[in-house]
């Protein structure tokens, strides 16, 4: 797989997440358990919406450096 292909999906996956973690730090800040609910739903989510990505790059055998590198950034494949 190419490098950019892999650098794009896992940008848009951080880039998704940012926001939520965000929310999520506010929802312990203020207390508030339906502010962590909601966001913690939104974080599996985002998630789960790479998990045919990284799936299939994990039953790729070889994998290249670059491939070795993504999984290792990958929240939801560590």
């Amino acid at each position: 797989m190419e490098e950019k292909e892999l650098t794009q999906v896992l940008y848009e996956m951080f880039n998704e997440a940012m926001p939520i973690l965000e929310s999520i730090k506010h929802g312990f800040i203020i207390q508030n358990e339906a502010v962590l609910t909601e966001e913690e739903t939104k974080f599996i989510r985002v998630l789960t919406s790479n998990l045919p990505f990284a799936e299939k790059l994990v039953k790729k055998i070889p994998k290249d450096e670059i491939e070795k590198k993504f999984l290792s950034f990958c929240p939801i494949c560590n």
